[in-house]
């Protein structure tokens, strides 16, 4: 089960995140660097903001606990979501 806070909002953040760093791709790609760049950082944010809320609703429930837990499925997405930053960023540099 998704945690009781990350249920609402966490996918949809997910996939702007990927959707804005494959949209920064294809701007540089296609002569945008500028602004390729604003929306590679705008996605790094994105990532950013969503990695601290996850390690921190992890902070907050034991890992004993049942009740509120993080889907596997959220997680992957976001470590694949970074991974790909990180892939892509040492591409373009």
């Amino acid at each position: 089960m998704f945690a009781v806070s990350l249920k609402k909002h966490q996918n949809p953040q997910i996939v702007a995140a990927d959707s804005t760093l494959w949209r920064s791709l294809f701007q540089i790609g296609g002569g945008q660097e500028l602004r390729g760049a604003y929306n590679l950082r705008r996605a790094w944010k994105m990532y950013d903001a969503l990695q601290t809320e996850m390690n921190a609703e992890r902070a907050k429930s034991p890992s004993s606990s049942l009740s509120i837990s993080i889907h596997p499925g959220v997680e992957d997405a976001l470590k694949f979501g970074v991974g790909l930053f990180y892939f892509l960023v040492s591409m373009v540099s």
